[in-house]
């Protein structure tokens, strides 16, 4: 949804400079550059988001404050979260 985003607000320099061109191959070829420079730089960003959610501190530290506001709905609602046995 971010990328899909990304891609639809290409800025009005970057579509201008497309624009300024009637070719339609140039503006192809802008739009394949811009479109690829938001995918590099949405994938990094992904990248490192995995990278350091896989920190075993980072993952344990987020599971617990998950199940703290899991658990606090529980004792306000009683009916969000049944542990099973």
């Amino acid at each position: 949804m971010a990328l899909l985003l990304c891609l639809s607000n290409m800025t009005t320099l970057e579509w201008s400079a497309t624009e300024a061109d009637n070719n339609e191959q140039d503006k192809e070829s802008k739009s394949d550059t811009v479109i690829d420079e938001l995918l590099n730089e949405f994938l990094n960003t992904k990248i490192e988001l995995y990278k350091k959610l896989s920190e075993p501190q980072v993952k344990s530290h987020i599971k617990r404050a998950w199940f703290d506001q899991i658990a606090n709905l529980d004792r306000h609602s009683h009916s969000v979260y049944h542990a099973t046995p």
